[in-house]
């Protein structure tokens, strides 16, 4: 560890507009010291720590740390007056030094030198305490406009409760406002609007409640400028009725809205018990009270907004897809894989149907679970999309292609069937049933008819779409030469299917979706298509377009 100081001491001193200002000497595991940067016409100082991992990074942060709490009211620094720099990667201990230098130097001159204000927002810095440690609220936005100094109550619940490095945690979501005598539900879907709820306190301040710019009040006394005598009246009622009404050791929140980028708002959740409010009232006068907060510790929780700009914000389909209904018949192995990268990808709007069981030997190539045992592959996969995200309503059926086949000759069926078919935009037909695909194709429907099909092993994947939709299945079937002898046939079974494993299936649904998306992000016509694969020389797969 001698030398590992050494060569830290060695490589601060050849960058010369740096000064060794204490020597560094090791700390436990930590190496500390200080230096001096020079960014002229500005010279600042910085307590130095460096931890064990350095040169590289731990959990994605930088092991090194540049402190000055005497800069803590600029953009980018820490509670503990850390600068927060990122730098490029280097194995090398005096290049990264030099990297993580030049990196600070820019920060001296770009946010202390010239002050300069990012026009990126960043949210308050909150650090969470006390039970709000492991605590987290969930919340959307509502379509409503709040006022300055509005309170009231809101309604949330459990979502679920699990582990993070072996301590429990609690996640919440916030499902509604009572605002004069309106309910202003969050966007969850129905699955997460039924489950139990509890009430809890709401307060919109419209300015963050921070200290230094940027640091969340971490005193209940120090949040009593955002609030007015109205409030804490109304928090000195709810007491009072709580008292009443309530048991001993109930954990209450607050939640704490505020404008933000865009006249966006943001809450903050903050959990408190009822054995002991934060709050005091004391006479000023024969009838007059004023309230105010106690000088105690303000146990924030984690808050997180999901809205689905955020909550699909890292990548979605094309808008053509995500705001339009969508019907997929047939959710085995291609038409689960379909669903389920429809919902990741932000579709909101899903009818999902298969007349068939989920049994066991089907969990290896599709998106099911073996834990939910014997179950309709409809109800098993609505519920399956559902967990994935709390906004897509998805309805389920498993007669709708008995009653196409069944009724297809009754002309006045019919024009039900093609009314209730004209209300999705996209039908994804992933049934290989060419009886299905015929019926489709003979049906008068302004909806887009997808066809997706797969041959034996996956050597090949067909994409057709609605003008002469059964034609075209034909003859490109036809032309592949689909293996239909080497197939999955189990002792005791007298229905054989293809042959492929997931990542056989995944692959090629991932292309071919990939494919369709591109064309309606660019607005181009929807051309049919195959994918064929070649594992020769690497696996390879090539689009053969019609």
């Amino acid at each position: 560890m001698e030398d590992r100081v050494n060569n830290i001491t060695d490589a601060f001193s050849k960058v010369e507009y740096v000064k060794v200002t204490r020597p560094f000497v090791l700390d436990g595991e930590i190496v500390k010291g200080a230096i001096e940067i020079n960014a002229e016409p500005t010279f600042l100082t910085f307590e130095l720590e460096i931890y064990p991992p350095y040169p590289f990074q731990y959990h994605d942060v930088e092991t090194i740390r540049f402190i000055n709490k005497d800069l803590i009211i600029y953009d980018h620094v820490n509670g503990d007056g850390s600068i927060c720099v990122h730098t490029l990667h280097s194995p090398h201990l005096a290049t990264k030094v030099e990297l993580d230098l030049n990196s600070l130097r820019q920060w001296i001159v770009k946010y202390f030198i010239n002050k300069i204000k990012d026009s990126h927002y960043e949210h308050i810095v909150v650090s969470p305490s006390g039970t709000g440690k492991n605590q987290a609220l969930w919340f959307t936005e509502v379509n409503y406009k709040f006022k300055r100094g509005e309170f009231g109550q809101f309604h949330f619940s459990i979502l679920n409760t699990g582990l993070i490095k072996e301590q429990a945690v609690q996640t919440f979501i916030l499902q509604e406002f009572k605002i004069k005598g309106q309910k202003l539900e969050c966007l969850w879907n129905d699955s997460y609007k039924k489950l139990d709820r509890f009430a809890g306190i709401f307060l919109f301040i419209g300015d963050a409640p921070v200290e230094n710019r940027r640091f969340a009040v971490q005193s209940w006394h120090d949040l009593e400028p955002f609030v007015d005598q109205s409030f804490l009246k109304y928090l000195y009622e709810f007491e009072v009725n709580l008292k009443k009404n309530t048991s001993k050791g109930v954990e209450l929140k607050l939640i704490i809205g505020y404008n933000i980028d865009n006249d966006e708002i943001h809450w903050q959740c903050i959990n408190f018990s009822a054995d002991s409010f934060p709050n005091y009232v004391e006479k000023t006068g024969p009838k007059t009270y004023q309230g105010g907060f106690l000088d105690q510790s303000i146990d924030w929780m984690h808050s997180k907004n999901c809205s689905p700009k955020y909550f699909f914000g890292r990548g979605a389909l094309s808008k053509r897809l995500t705001e339009s209904k969508i019907l997929v018949v047939g959710i085995g192995a291609i038409g689960s894989m379909l669903c389920n990268t429809l919902v990741r990808g932000g579709c909101l709007k899903l009818f999902i149907n298969d007349h068939d069981v989920k049994e066991p030997d089907n969990v290896c190539r599709s998106e099911y679970q073996f834990s939910n045992g014997m179950v309709s592959k409809v109800y098993e996969l609505r519920n399956q999309l559902s967990l994935i995200s709390p906004f897509v309503e998805i309805m389920g059926n498993e007669e709708l292609t008995d009653i196409i086949k069944r009724f297809r000759s009754d002309a006045n069926w019919q024009a039900t069937l093609e009314e209730a078919l004209n209300q999705v935009d996209y039908i994804f037909d992933c049934t290989t049933d060419n009886d299905l695909a015929y019926i489709f194709s003979q049906l008068n429907i302004k909806s887009e008819v997808i066809n997706i099909s797969i041959t034996n092993h996956a050597k090949e994947l067909v994409c057709v779409f609605k003008h002469d939709q059964y034609k075209w299945l034909m003859e490109i079937f036809k032309e592949l030469k689909n293996d239909t002898v080497d197939l999955y046939n189990p002792t005791g079974c007298w229905s054989p299917t293809f042959k492929a494993s997931y990542n056989d299936i995944a692959v090629l649904v991932q292309f071919a979706v990939k494919q369709i998306n591109l064309n309606l992000d660019k607005d181009q016509p929807l051309r049919n298509f195959y994918l064929s694969t070649s594992d020769d020389s690497g696996f390879e797969i090539k689009l053969n377009q019609f």
